[in-house]
């Protein structure tokens, strides 16, 4: 997830969307504008170096922005008004830096899918107790307003579930899934 971050924030052209965390390895989408769609699977410890080289090697002509320097060891926030695809790569980020929040909420991340035109991303988490999938809509925002992602957005989901809020969507027989609809 750093390294969609890391590219994603480079490369404002590009969108890594969605991300597909259900398998043993990651499926990423990228699509470019007025450009080609390609879907790759690098290994598990691929960083940012290497996807980046995977994808040019699936879009031939094309090229991914590097990483801007200093992203691996910088604190970094899109402002308020940044163009959505930062705000995407900041979600991303909060994504990357733990994901022992999903756990203590009894909740697997298991796909990203960013909506450009809402101003929004779908976080598919799997329910650890077995019964299906919430797909958390969530609001892209700006600077602060993201930190600790991953718990607020897990907090939120289980508060919803136990309220019984949520739509319901359609889904694969015996695995129910709700749509969540998160508000910064």
């Amino acid at each position: 997830m750093g390294a969609c971050s890391a590219l994603q924030r480079a490369d404002p052209a590009l969108l890594l969307s969605s991300l597909d965390l259900s398998g043993a390895q990651a499926r990423i989408r990228a699509v470019w504008d007025e450009g080609p769609e390609v879907t790759v699977v690098p290994e598990a410890d691929t960083d940012a170096g290497r996807l980046r080289a995977l994808l040019e090697s699936a879009a031939p002509g094309r090229r991914v922005r590097a990483v801007l320097p200093g992203h691996e060891r910088e604190f970094w926030a899109p402002a308020e008004g940044a163009p959505v695809r930062a705000r995407y790569a900041w979600l991303l980020d909060q994504f990357s830096v733990d994901s022992t929040h999903w756990r203590m909420k009894r909740l697997n991340l298991v796909a990203v899918e960013a909506d450009l035109a809402a101003g929004s991303a779908d976080v598919t988490l799997e329910r650890l107790d077995g019964l299906g999938t919430v797909v958390a809509r969530v609001p892209l925002l700006a600077g602060e307003e993201l930190v600790g992602a991953p718990d607020w957005i897990a907090s939120r989901v289980r508060t919803a579930l136990a309220e019984g809020t949520g739509e319901a969507l359609p889904a694969q027989p015996g695995r129910p899934t709700v749509l969540v609809e998160l508000h910064g």
